[in-house]
């Protein structure tokens, strides 16, 4: 049994985040339904607002969690890497598609920042039938080297991956209904609450 309690604190001296962003690709696609993608980005910022999270565990039953975060300013940072993209479509409305995510993420000092991947892949069915309005996704996230603070405010690495599904419905020319679920197999981190706030 646990319980967990999250708490946003507000910061008053805050500065505006800037940032300069570039990204450059390459797609490609043939007769075949295969369709690829590859892209670099960079983003450099001044006062990248970041958050920084402290938690707290009191024994007992339930155990009870707390995590209290705070917004905070980061001179200067960089978040640059590379995305790759292949999809595939299947016939009969579905459609398979794959991403690897690679991101270095750092401020001013070269030192990590938290709360970011180094390695991500996804895995993604979908089906889209404009003709009876239905679109679903089922798709899985691969976090790798997932960097950030454990319950002791050690900073680590972690790694896990994350199932989830999404159904959507037109209702009409501009209403839609949908139903999703986050993290199905309720998947845990190294401290034993849910991953990645899901």
């Amino acid at each position: 049994m646990m319980k967990m309690n999250v708490f946003v604190q507000g910061n008053p001296d805050l500065k505006p985040e800037t940032s300069l962003n570039f990204d450059v690709g390459v797609e490609a696609e043939n007769n075949h339904g295969t369709s690829a993608k590859l892209t670099y980005f960079h983003n450099s910022f001044k006062y990248l607002i970041n958050v920084l999270s402290a938690t707290t565990r009191t024994p007992g039953m339930p155990m009870i969690i707390n995590v209290v975060s705070k917004y905070q300013n980061i001179d200067k940072a960089t978040i640059q890497g590379v995305e790759a993209e292949v999809k595939q479509k299947l016939g009969g409305f579905f459609n398979l598609r794959g991403t690897y995510t690679y991101t270095d993420a750092v401020d001013g000092n070269n030192a990590r920042l938290e709360g970011r991947d180094r390695h991500k892949f996804s895995l993604q069915l979908s089906y889209d039938n404009p003709g009876d309005g239905w679109s679903a996704s089922l798709w899985s996230d691969w976090h790798l080297d997932y960097w950030a603070s454990d319950s002791t405010g050690t900073k680590k690495s972690n790694s896990t991956n994350v199932l989830n599904f999404v159904a959507n419905k037109k209702l009409g020319e501009s209403c839609s209904a949908y139903f999703g679920v986050d993290n199905i197999m309720d998947k845990k981190d190294a401290n034993d609450y849910t991953v990645f706030g899901l």
